[in-house]
């Protein structure tokens, strides 16, 4: 078992666009860790269904929130340069450290 009150916080990152297949297992990986002192950020870059309702159990936990590209604030910036999405996430994080997850990728290691 790890000891976590020598571990750092740290903020899980996931920009997330039409992913449906994939977002909800990805979130489960994550959740399944056994560190688990960490916040989830998503970004949804205009998906065609909000990510909102494919995770609504899961927004239950108060380590992840959701960010949205309503309508014209973010895709210009998000199409303009190659890591926009992966900027605002980082932007918004709350702890020191950062760890980029892809919704297509695998889980992270315990």
């Amino acid at each position: 078992m790890i000891n976590v009150t020598n571990h750092p916080l740290i903020s899980i990152v996931i920009p997330v666009y039409n992913g449906e297949k994939t977002l909800v297992e990805t979130l489960k990986s994550v959740l399944n860790q056994m560190y688990s002192h960490f916040e989830i950020i998503i970004v949804d870059n205009g998906s065609d269904q909000p990510v909102e309702t494919l995770i609504q159990s899961f927004l239950e936990d108060k380590r992840i929130r959701v960010l949205r590209t309503n309508g014209k604030k973010f895709i210009p910036y998000f199409r303009k340069e190659r890591y926009g999405t992966r900027n605002v996430l980082i932007i918004n994080c709350i702890y020191r450290f950062v760890i980029h997850r892809t919704i297509s990728g695998s889980g992270l290691i315990n």
